[in-house]
């Protein structure tokens, strides 16, 4: 008795026969063949084969660094003081007079007078220093500011009907017709205390009168005067 196995196999051949027999296309006996011998016990794992695709790496272009050198500070320079001349001191001298006459007696530079209170001796400052600041400005183009607040404070103006207003005080330079000479009697860096002596023309030997007027450079503004007492500024001719 042939055993089972065996009879599997012939059955098996038996029908691979009956097919081939019913086949007359080359491909389709191929074909057959091929799906007739395939056992269905266990399908085998089929591997696909992945093609590995070399990967493509971004290429890094190295750009070349260009080292721009960073540009050093340079020292800073001493800032140069202009020399404070004789010439220049008279000028700045006349200009600080003019200023401080307008702020006490007239309020303007028109040496005209706008009464705020007359009875009281109170007249308007102008528009152009109708204010504190403005005061503060006009004064500062000759003065230090420590100076020119001393004025301002010294002047001591008040608001009248909306308006910045001030009691007036006379004042007049003495040195009117009389002969100036000046002489430098402490100088530093920026700062110089310059004697100014006032006598007659026909006695220039006599001095009748003196001041000593400081002067002071400030850095981006130039000299300025810088003496404790304003009121001895007097008018040079």
């Amino acid at each position: 008795m042939l055993k089972k196995k065996h009879l599997t196999m012939i059955c098996f051949n038996l029908l691979t026969l009956i097919l081939l027999c019913s086949c007359t296309d080359t491909n389709k006996i191929t074909a057959t063949i091929l799906t007739t011998n395939t056992i269905a016990t266990s399908a085998p794992t089929t591997s696909v084969s992945t093609t590995n695709a070399p990967i493509t790496s971004a290429r890094t272009t190295n750009v070349p660094t260009t080292n721009v050198p960073t540009p050093s500070t340079p020292p800073e320079k001493e800032s140069v003081i202009p020399e404070l001349t004789t010439n220049d001191a008279k000028a700045l001298l006349n200009k600080a007079y003019k200023h401080y006459v307008v702020v006490i007696t007239y309020g303007n530079e028109q040496n005209n007078f706008e009464p705020a209170d007359e009875k009281n001796g109170y007249y308007y400052y102008s528009e152009e220093l109708g204010s504190k600041e403005k005061l503060q400005k006009y004064l500062d183009e000759v003065f230090t500011n420590e100076v020119s607040n001393a004025i301002i404070e010294d002047v001591d103006p008040k608001i009248i009907n909306g308006k910045l207003a001030f009691q007036s005080h006379d004042w007049s330079s003495y040195s009117a017709g009389l002969r100036v000479t000046l002489k430098i009697v402490r100088e530093s860096k920026s700062i110089k205390s310059i004697e100014f002596n006032y006598s007659e023309e026909k006695n220039p030997e006599k001095i009748i009168s003196s001041s000593v007027v400081d002067f002071q450079y400030l850095s981006g503004k130039g000299w300025r005067i810088t003496s404790a007492d304003p009121h001895h500024i007097n008018l040079i001719f």
